[in-house]
């Protein structure tokens, strides 16, 4: 476990983030992780009246009001605040969205395919890139879709480079690549077109928000309520 500390300066009530040390510890539970954290205070000799708020990931282990950091930490500090990353939560409710629509599940399962194509044979990567340069486009890779990275579907898809693809795709069918006609026969539904351009409209700006979230300087207390 990696500990950081946010200190706020007394006098000027700007806060400061801190590195304090790494530990290892075998006791990966909630009990675990608190007994790490109060160890540290009592380490330090920091009075758990100092403790403003605390941060997680929203992990049973870490909210559990019982047994989790979080409820641990309350019986120490009761005026403690506890906050849920709100970059995390973004990232799980637009996840939890998407899977509950199948077209979205199966345009994400295309462009799993669609990486593992391209990773599977670096000259197609290279010859892509090609393309994507004698078509004035970005030369970009195709990244996975993965589950713990954050907002990894605006990475993953293919509008910002569709034009290189599937002039590509069409000399490969051309060259009697089964795997490419399987492709390009996908791409060239009225679905996938329509769900293509949905995520051009919504994910950049869902990414815009993701970032802002991440913000060191973001501060709660200035949020405006609409």
């Amino acid at each position: 476990m990696t500990i950081n500390a946010v200190v706020i300066d007394p006098e000027s009530s700007c806060p400061n983030t801190i590195y304090l040390r790494n530990v290892e510890y075998e006791d990966g539970t909630g009990v675990g992780l608190a007994s790490v954290i109060v160890d540290e205070f009592s380490r330090r000799n920091i009075s758990f009246d100092k403790l403003l708020g605390f941060g997680s990931d929203g992990a049973s282990v870490m909210t559990g009001s019982d047994r989790g950091v979080k409820g641990i930490l309350l019986r120490k500090q009761p005026h403690m605040i506890h906050i849920h990353c709100m970059a995390h939560r973004l990232a799980l409710f637009t996840s939890q969205a998407a899977k509950s629509v199948p077209n979205i599940c199966e345009y994400q399962r295309f462009l799993t395919n669609l990486f593992y194509y391209f990773k599977a044979s670096p000259s197609r990567e290279q010859e892509l890139h090609q393309e994507q340069a004698i078509l004035n486009h970005l030369v970009l890779k195709y990244k996975e879709i993965h589950a713990v990275r954050w907002l990894s579907c605006y990475e993953a898809v293919l509008y910002r480079t569709i034009d290189p693809l599937l002039s590509y795709l069409h000399q490969r069918v051309a060259a009697k690549d089964p795997k490419s006609k399987g492709l390009l026969k996908k791409m060239a539904s009225t679905q996938f077109v329509y769900i293509t351009y949905l995520m051009m409209d919504v994910l950049p700006i869902v990414m815009k928000l993701c970032l802002k979230y991440q913000e060191k300087s973001l501060d709660i207390g200035q949020a405006k309520v609409c």
